[in-house]
């Protein structure tokens, strides 16, 4: 499996802002499915 240049694959292409970027989108997604089983 190779990394294609210009494609964002999480946690495969090792750039510190993707990799920033993939982390807080997941975390965003946990808060929000948390929320809902709440309500």
């Amino acid at each position: 499996m190779t990394p294609v240049k210009g494609l964002a694959v999480p946690f495969v292409s090792y750039g510190g802002s993707s990799l920033l970027a993939h982390a807080i989108a997941i975390g965003m997604v946990l808060m929000i499915s948390k929320r809902v089983e709440v309500l």
